[in-house]
């Protein structure tokens, strides 16, 4: 990170992502983009029988959907967490691997 310019790393990013509902899905070699990922309290994902995302292989994405996950949220249910930052750990390292 130090070598690409990166001079501040915040490691518990996945954690404080997921505990506000949010799963990450950037992309590191976007040009412009303005969230880090999905709000996943949002109603809009109440009906939403798809995974977070469907090229992900974390445990998360292959077995849970995104209203799941809501659903988990609205009832203040601690797997939510769980499994948001099982999500974006596998997003970051899984990003993270296209710098070399």
């Amino acid at each position: 990170c130090y070598n690409l310019g990166i001079d501040l790393f915040l490691f518990n990013l996945p954690y404080l992502a997921a505990k506000r509902g949010i799963a990450m899905n950037f992309d590191f070699h976007a040009t412009e983009y303005s969230e880090i990922g999905i709000d996943l309290k949002s109603k809009e994902f109440e009906h939403d029988h798809t995974p977070i995302l469907s090229d992900c292989d974390c445990p998360c994405c292959k077995n849970f959907t995104k209203s799941y996950i809501y659903h988990l949220l609205e009832v203040h249910e601690m797997l939510s967490g769980t499994l948001l930052v099982q999500h974006n750990i596998r997003h970051i390292k899984g990003t993270s691997n296209h710098f070399a």
